[in-house]
């Protein structure tokens, strides 16, 4: 008999023990019901105005619990859009799920100050009284210039006009790269040369030009034509005109307007300098555009003139000989 109420008592503290494991399985899928919820940011930090992504994560281990989700938005930050079941106030946004399994709530926000900007929220499931904070990420950047990306900050290439070298025959231009360092955008500018001038042609303004004597002609190897030009400095003007479809009458279209700079300072490297002329009537035409280069020295200009120079020469040593000729028979006419 002693051995039968043994034997009824283990079973009872059995079952005794039984029922409180179940209760504690019982309590603690309740509590895991919603093991998390997290906030994340697509693009973090942003720039001023610039739309964004939030992301709240729930990871829900039973699909047999409802649970409400809220989140606080920040005073500077605009709500532009969110999921369609959601619910705003204005200041906060609520989810209200039920019986679903792991959820992603999204809504998107953009800010047009710059700032640090906290964020804050929380969940709770099964009418209990216990809240739960929103963990992940929860400062959000907003500034000017940021970047996650170097694209974000522009695409590399030359920036700002070209310009002229010491040498007066090269022609550089900076070139531009950027780069994305601790989420702030940055670059470097490198002046690089982009083009030399060929036999005859200088650099001004950053452009080559074929360079062109005291007497307008051009000097370059490589021309198959001279040019002519205007000597006189200031301003000078002319018209260009154009053919009617009958007849030869011309028609006035255009007159030139042309106004120059003081000559720059001479580069001694090829004993040249030049001015700027404006066609300020912007005819796109040069029929009367003045010279924008000389010689420095004197001897540079006798240089490129000595054709007209030996012609000169060539006459006046013709024109003596007639004279002195002519004064000959003068004389012999005299003693004749």
């Amino acid at each position: 008999m002693g051995g039968l109420e043994k034997r009824v008592k283990m079973k009872k503290e059995m079952i005794n023990y039984l029922g409180i494991l179940l209760v504690l399985l019982v309590s603690f899928s309740i509590v895991s019901a919603v093991s998390s919820v997290d906030r994340s940011f697509d693009v973090n930090p942003v720039n001023i105005g610039e739309e964004l992504i939030v992301t709240l994560t729930a990871v829900v281990e039973t699909d047999d619990v409802n649970y409400v989700v809220e989140e606080n938005i920040p005073e500077g930050v605009e709500v532009t859009g969110y999921d369609g079941f959601a619910n705003f106030n204005g200041e906060r946004l609520r989810w209200v799920i039920e019986g679903s399994s792991t959820t992603t709530l999204t809504y998107s926000i953009k800010s047009s100050e710059e700032g640090t900007y906290e964020f804050d929220g929380y969940y709770a499931y099964n009418d209990e009284g216990d809240v739960h904070y929103i963990g992940g990420v929860s400062e959000l950047v907003v500034g000017t210039g940021v970047c996650n990306v170097v694209a974000d900050c522009g695409t590399d290439g030359y920036v700002g006009s070209p310009s002229c070298g010491v040498s007066g025959t090269e022609v550089f231009q900076d070139y531009r790269t950027y780069s994305c360092d601790s989420n702030i955008c940055n670059f470097i500018d490198d002046t690089q040369s982009i083009d030399t001038c060929g036999s005859g042609e200088m650099c001004d303004t950053g452009v080559c030009v074929t360079i062109v004597s005291d007497s307008g002609s051009s000097i370059s190897s490589s021309s198959g034509s001279s040019s002519s030009g205007s000597s006189g400095g200031g301003s000078s003007s002319s018209s260009s005109s154009s053919s009617s479809g009958s007849g030869d009458e011309e028609i006035l279209t255009c007159e030139e307007n042309w106004e120059c700079g003081e000559w720059g300072e001479c580069n001694e490297a090829i004993d040249y300098k030049t001015r700027t002329c404006t066609d300020t009537a912007d005819c796109g035409t040069s029929v009367n555009k003045p010279r924008v280069q000389k010689r420095c020295s004197i001897a540079g200009a006798i240089s490129d003139n000595k054709g007209v120079i030996l012609t000169a020469l060539g006459v006046l040593i013709i024109a003596g000989g007639i004279i002195a000729f002519l004064l000959f028979l003068s004389r012999k006419r005299d003693f004749g």
